[in-house]
């Protein structure tokens, strides 16, 4: 044995407590396992065990060496891992859901793209204003801007980050007027859907100049029920609408609507890819992941340039 094997065997006993329990996971006798960790010890001239016949506990030197042994075959396994996965062409079929804009604008392209890479890869894609049941429904990978609570039977990744911005038509400040400062919102019809995961109903949070701003905003005349109408109304004139900044830009550049307290903006808001910890070693689910946090960040801060 080498001496990666000899610090495997000694975490597998430091991590049950027992040199039989750790015996029976790797297949070993127990003989085996014990003269691994003696030479282990004698190889560091310390001793990592201490040994009774009731149980197996770790030394003050063996708990830093088994904290470090953890973190050392963590990254050996892992370096073995990307090598293999190099050799491997995905092959399957992934069942993705994405909220409905982001979905439209830059997973499907995103999937194309990917597809050319790995063509054997095929998708069902799922484009809707929620967040599924990952434990229940037949749904492979989830992409939002709600990160899950901790849930030791999901993994989050973060694959990107966007924020909205205040606009208005052209018409509809005319009429109103410019607001200069953020409390003149007050006076103004403000457009938000009832499904906003930004911020409370009724209050607006800010990054500004200065730092943050928290705005209440009053009841408008015109109820929205999702994010998908909030630039159609807004370019309609109903009113100042909250709209995410990828969204809002075509419209900003060809002049439908203007951007209203420019020097202002929402909370950066994390995109996130979750799917179910079982897929953490799926292939397709690793390439995907990676793909899509190397494109998405370019591909948004683009989509943001002219907001």
């Amino acid at each position: 044995m080498n001496l990666i094997d000899h610090m495997r065997i000694f975490v597998t006993v430091a991590r049950h407590h027992s040199f039989t329990a750790a015996a029976t996971e790797l297949n070993f006798s127990v003989p085996v396992v014990s003269r691994s960790v003696s030479r282990l010890e004698s190889h560091l001239n310390a001793l990592l065990l201490n040994r009774t016949t009731r149980q197996v506990s770790l030394t003050n030197a063996g708990s830093d060496f088994f904290i470090r042994c953890q973190r050392i075959i963590a990254g050996v396994d892992e370096a073995v891992q990307i090598v293999t996965d190099s050799n491997i062409l995905p092959e399957g079929h992934l069942r993705v859901h994405s909220i409905n804009e982001i979905g439209k604008r830059y997973i499907v392209p995103a999937i194309a793209g990917y597809r050319l890479a790995y063509p054997a890869v095929t998708f069902d894609l799922s484009l809707e204003n929620r967040v599924p049941d990952l434990m229940v429904e037949d749904v492979d990978i989830s992409i939002g801007i709600v990160a899950p609570d901790h849930n030791p039977h999901l993994v989050s990744k973060n694959i990107g980050a966007s924020y909205s911005v205040l606009c208005a038509s052209p018409d509809y400040l005319n009429r109103r007027g410019y607001p200069i400062v953020p409390e003149d919102l007050i006076s103004h019809e403000c457009l938000r859907p009832l499904d906003d995961a930004i911020s409370t109903l009724d209050t607006w949070e800010f990054e500004g100049p200065y730092g943050p701003v928290n705005i209440y905003i009053p009841p408008s005349s015109f109820q929205l029920n999702t994010s998908d109408a909030i630039l159609p109304a807004v370019c309609s004139g109903m009113g100042i609408g909250c709209v995410p900044a990828f969204i809002a830009a075509e419209a900003l550049r060809d002049g439908r609507i203007v951007r209203v307290l420019p020097h202002y903006h929402f909370e950066c808001t994390g995109l996130h890819a979750v799917y179910p910890a079982r897929l953490e070693g799926n292939i397709c689910v690793k390439t995907l992941i990676a793909y899509l946090r190397s494109t998405l960040p370019v591909l948004l801060a683009n989509g943001m340039k002219n907001s």
